[in-house]
């Protein structure tokens, strides 16, 4: 991201690279300062989609099941999960290298709150009082007052470097049937971290690399796929200055992907240098 200073905790570093954030503004107007800042010359286009536009998935407790290697009924987890949509399939929320936080459609999507309290701007993530408690949270919701003119909105996902396959599989039952019912795995796995029962040698190694702030993802970015309504009805606004050039490829791409986009003009065409 552009604000440096997003990363930032007071306790423990490196823990920005476990949030991934999607930028949009909910301003109709454009923006001058944000074609300077984020277009090229005679480049550049505004995009407008539609709200969530990602393409969705559901689960089954069969599926979850085969992901866990151990028989999960629907009572074990709360039925919400099975009655919402997801943006990843349940094979991605249970794989072998992390574990994505906010997977259910809608919890992605946030409003950036702007502020000079520099304990919200540089929080404190890391809980050790009683227990190990990573809280990424705190983390891609909050700028400095002075990124304001954005009005931002962001889609963010929180991924924790740490994968459910390392807790045994008796102890994801253990939770699915005592800890209430849970509905997202993420707290499931911070429950296990907490009560000491992740398997003792890889538990030691994550926490210590989360510590010296050395704990890495095996990516550096995370890409959703975007529903074909959602694609279909998407409108392509051109840069104030856009060039001949530029205009006759947007046009091909939109034929050729999206021959249903809508392609419309700056307010500010030829008004702007």
């Amino acid at each position: 991201m552009d604000d440096l200073q997003e990363q930032q905790s007071q306790d423990i570093q490196n823990m920005g690279k476990f949030i991934f954030v999607s930028s949009w503004t909910d301003d109709s107007i454009e923006s001058i300062p944000m074609w300077k800042m984020y277009t090229q010359k005679h480049e550049g286009v505004r995009i407008k989609l539609a709200v969530n536009p990602f393409k969705t998935y559901t689960t089954t407790a069969e599926e979850i099941s085969k992901e866990l290697y151990f028989p999960v009924k629907e009572d074990y987890i709360n039925k919400d999960i099975f009655e919402k949509q997801l943006i990843v399939s349940s094979k991605e929320i249970f794989n072998d290298s992390y574990t994505l936080d906010n997977y259910i459609i809608g919890d992605q999507l946030q409003k950036v709150t702007y502020t000079d309290d520099i304990d919200i701007l540089n929080p404190k993530l890391l809980n050790l009082n009683d227990d190990f408690n990573l809280n990424l949270d705190k983390l891609g919701i909050n700028k400095n007052k002075y990124w304001s003119f954005q009005k931002e909105w962001r889609y963010r996902l929180m991924i924790q470097p740490v994968s459910s396959k390392i807790i045994p599989s008796t102890c994801i039952k253990n939770a699915f049937e005592n800890i209430n019912r849970l509905s997202t795995l993420s707290k499931i796995t911070n429950a296990l971290i907490r009560n000491q029962v992740i398997y003792p040698q890889k538990l030691d190694g994550f926490q210590k690399d989360i510590k010296k702030g050395i704990a890495a993802l095996p990516f550096d970015y995370y890409d959703l796929k975007i529903s074909d309504d959602a694609f279909n009805t998407m409108e392509i606004m051109l840069a104030p200055d856009i060039s001949e050039s530029s205009e006759d490829i947007i046009n091909m791409l939109v034929e050729k992907y999206s021959p249903n986009a809508k392609i419309i003009r700056s307010n500010l065409d030829k008004q702007i240098r």
